[in-house]
């Protein structure tokens, strides 16, 4: 009874994950500076009244950063940024005083969809003064932003906490049933006692997981405007409430606190369905803080592409990891022989899940790199195909360590010496496994090709539409 009551729960769940992400978000991609005025490097007869911006697509207003300074001086006061209400992509600062002759150092900020910073800068002379070979730094700048390694411990600490969730969750809800009536050891004890060491591994990565959602706020804050907006608390409520990346941060929160409250309560069959039905969330909240957030085109696609290899690495790792610490040391407290037949069936539970899951990591994770590299070259002359290509060749090591638990040490389970053998390449996998975390931790910071790409490059691959103006501002570094 209790296997056929959650027979669904995967199928239900895939529903879910679509359906959350064909809801009406909008199409966001990843902006870059095509054109400004002035215009990068221009010599200017009359000084301008205001600096215009125009980026690739539509990007966050409330935290849009734009300082102006006289190379070797100081800076000039400028007033609120503004933008066209028909042009979304375009930013319009005013400058309030009048510019005497110099070299003026225009900076910029901006946050894209994807809640990564943007930022560059460009020079231009105001009558006939010469640009010094060596600008002055920008104070707008510092030296803490998204690929920074706080930032990507904390991410680290994320998406552990992420895997760990959602794989003990579905450890308990697919797994433990399909062993429950096995009448060759006691299958009641069995599921009692997993049961019992799956709900403090879930315990432990929602914990975890409320823990760096704060963490990657406070990050994010100081990523975006710096340590001085630390203490801001404004700047926290602009960041959550009008940006795409605070509406995915509070939708994260959310499904995290609705988890971690239903396994701290005592009703076991309501708790564990709720924590399963909340991976969908995380996932398709994972999704909108990441690039497929900023994908220009086939946006939908890619959400749900993401969301779908978040689901896919927790079904696969985060179940293997939840069945090595929850599942085979409560099978082994049923004694030597009934424990090694327990270890069997709970790995034959299990093989077949960690399959599909593996073949839809592989689909998905295709798919997202097929859709932000652009072409094939780019796997191995861009920065973001290199960590790429070493991400999968760490996957392969998973991908192998569990072919040979499949093929070679499955078929020696059931006797002496067989959970041994499977604890061994258990731990390597997983191993390899925390591997992968650690390099995805870099890649979701590291520009895209589509990205980073300059404006005539990104025309002949199709992804911006139609004759745009010279650009003279574009992107010098992209976050």
């Amino acid at each position: 009874m209790q296997r056929s009551k959650y027979r669904r729960v995967p199928k239900r769940l895939a529903l879910l994950t679509f359906a959350l992400c064909a809801l009406p978000i909008g199409a966001r991609a990843h902006p870059t500076l095509r054109a400004s005025t002035p215009a990068r490097d221009a010599t200017l007869l009359v000084a301008p009244s205001s600096i215009r911006l125009q980026f690739s697509e539509s990007v966050e207003l409330a935290l849009t950063r734009v300082a102006l300074n006289l190379v070797g001086g100081a800076s000039v006061s400028l007033g609120k940024a503004t933008r066209p209400a028909d042009s979304l992509g375009i930013v319009v600062v005013p400058i309030t005083t009048t510019l005497a002759n110099g070299s003026y150092q225009v900076t910029w900020r901006i946050v894209g969809t994807d809640g990564h910073p943007a930022r560059g800068e460009f020079s231009f002379v105001v009558a006939v003064a010469a640009r010094p070979a060596s600008p002055a730094a920008p104070e707008v700048l510092d030296g803490f932003d998204a690929s920074s390694p706080l930032y990507a411990a904390v991410r680290f600490v994320r998406y552990s906490a992420l895997l760990s969730l959602i794989g003990a969750s579905w450890f308990v809800l697919g797994v433990l049933p399909r062993v429950a009536d096995d009448a060759r050891f006691d299958a009641g004890a069995l599921t009692s006692a997993a049961t019992g060491r799956a709900r403090l591994v879930a315990r432990w990565g929602a914990g975890a997981l409320l823990v760096s959602s704060m963490l990657r706020l406070v990050a994010q804050v100081a990523a975006v405007d710096g340590a001085s907006a630390l203490d801001d608390l404004a700047t926290y409520a602009t960041l959550i409430g009008e940006t795409g990346w605070g509406h995915a941060w509070l939708l994260e929160l959310g499904a995290t606190l609705i988890a971690l409250s239903a396994l701290l309560q005592g009703r076991r069959t309501l708790a564990w369905g709720t924590a399963a039905f909340a991976a969908p969330l995380l996932a398709v909240s994972a999704a909108l803080s990441g690039h497929a957030a900023a994908t220009e085109g086939w946006h939908g696609v890619a959400l749900a592409s993401d969301a779908l290899h978040v689901l896919a690495a927790s079904g696969w790792v985060g179940t293997l990891f939840a069945l090595v610490v929850a599942g085979i040391p409560a099978a082994l407290a049923l004694g030597t022989v009934n424990g090694e037949v327990a270890v069997q069936r709970l790995v034959e539970a299990f093989s077949p899940a960690a399959l599909w899951c593996a073949t839809l990591l592989v689909v998905s994770g295709g798919l997202t790199a097929w859709i932000h590299l652009g072409s094939a070259a780019e796997l191995w002359q861009s920065r973001f195909g290199q960590v790429l290509l070493l991400k999968l060749s760490l996957l392969a090591g998973v991908a192998s360590t569990g072919a040979y638990n499949w093929r070679r040490v499955l078929p020696a389970l059931g006797r002496v010496g067989g959970t041994q053998r499977l604890g061994r390449s258990a731990r390597v996998e997983l191993t390899f496994a925390v591997a992968v975390i650690a390099l995805t931790t870099v890649l979701v910071a590291t520009p895209t090709p589509m990205h980073a790409a300059p404006l005539d490059a990104a025309v002949a691959r199709g992804h911006v539409n139609g004759p745009v103006a010279a650009a003279s501002g574009d992107a010098d570094r992209v976050k």
